[in-house]
């Protein structure tokens, strides 16, 4: 018997949402009310961004998305797997391929499932190869589809983070709010809520208004239920710290996340505590630290695609860490060296992290279209 594991907490999370699909059998992992982890065998009869219902025997569970920590689907379809791990390493053009192929295939019945995968994956993928024209082709098709799909909350997100990454903060930061707001009425995912909040932070923070981005940190801390959830709205804290100038401080925060941050458990925290640690350093001159900084940044995380956005500002700050130690260098070659390095990095982040908060701060510094 194959079985094909997805982590929810992961870019792949699960959906069922025509419910008149074939119902699946799966293997669940959840949180019971008491807070402990259980795991279920059952029968998926739906899944909605909000809520599964899974038949257990003769009984019947309604697991919240919050409830939810990971399902192993049982008899996958043959390619399900390899289009799953493509999506997930960031292969986009082969998962594309994937999809497709499987999509232009003979699916059985009791597999038609899988097609919201597949049209997600493939969604996905378009999305963060930039090909919107086409995405959003997809896009109409799976809304009209699956309206009640779990992959909702991640279409609707992306589309206020990259108006983040093109820079009309006013416009992303209505769009977080709005997401936000809905997202507490429809159910959808605490995981989900705190990332919307952590942008609209974002937002508030690169248009100076520090004391709503304060407020909005302390509207979320109610969803906190978790130790990971803390170490976000900490990091949150911190960069407004950072916005005030208050270098020292924040410098304090971001250390003692790195140092107990696990890289497996927690990459999200060990990202943004090391891009927030450049920041500080750079924020009081202390360039050659600002380097460092970055630079682990995109060595630890520069393979792992739901890290893009902070790579890709990890490489242009690189690169304007390199610009600010090249002006204080006491030698013309190890000024050429560094101004050198610093138009590498620049040009790594605009060509390979384009539609990145990063990547296009380097494309408008380098004079070039979005």
């Amino acid at each position: 018997m194959k079985v094909q594991r997805i982590v929810v907490l992961a870019v792949l999370s699960l959906a069922l949402g025509a419910l008149d699909l074939a119902a699946q059998r799966v293997n669940v992992k959840y949180m019971d009310r008491s807070g402990n982890l259980r795991e279920d065998s059952g029968t998926v009869d739906a899944w909605s961004y909000s809520e599964l219902k899974l038949k257990v025997g003769r009984g019947e569970r309604v697991l919240t998305s919050n409830d939810i920590v990971d399902v192993s689907f049982l008899n996958p379809p043959d390619g399900f797997e390899a289009a799953a791990n493509a999506h997930r390493k960031g292969e986009f053009n082969n998962a594309i391929g994937l999809c497709r192929e499987a999509l232009d295939g003979r699916i059985k019945k009791s597999e038609e499932w899988a097609k919201e995968f597949y049209a997600f994956w493939t969604w996905d993928s378009l999305w963060h190869l930039g090909d919107r024209a086409e995405a959003k082709k997809v896009q109409t098709t799976f809304l009209a589809e699956y309206p009640k799909s779990q992959f909702i909350p991640d279409i609707e997100i992306a589309e206020a983070e990259l108006d983040y990454a093109l820079g009309t903060f006013v416009e992303a930061e209505g769009n977080f709010s709005t997401f936000r707001r809905q997202g507490v009425t429809r159910g959808y995912a605490r995981r989900y809520l705190l990332r919307a909040g952590a942008g609209q932070v974002q937002c508030l923070i690169d248009t100076q208004r520090l004391d709503p981005a304060k407020a909005v940190i302390d509207e979320m801390r109610s969803l906190a239920q978790s130790d990971d959830d803390r170490t976000r709205l900490t990091l949150m804290d911190a960069d407004i710290l950072v916005a005030r100038q208050s270098f020292k401080q924040a410098k304090e925060i971001f250390d003692r996340v790195l140092a107990s941050a696990s890289l497996e458990k927690a990459p999200f925290a060990v990202a943004k505590a090391s891009n927030g640690l450049g920041e500080c350093h750079y924020g009081l001159k202390e360039s050659m630290a600002a380097i460092e900084a970055f630079s682990r940044t995109f060595a630890l995380f520069d393979e792992d695609p739901a890290r893009d956005a902070d790579v890709g500002w990890a490489f242009w700050r690189f690169s304007n860490a390199c610009k600010q130690y090249a002006a204080a260098a006491e030698s013309d070659d190890d000024r050429r060296f560094w101004e050198a390095r610093g138009r590498t990095n620049r040009q790594r982040a605009a060509e390979l992290y384009r539609w990145t908060r990063g990547g296009q701060e380097a494309r408008r510094e380098m004079g070039l279209g979005k």
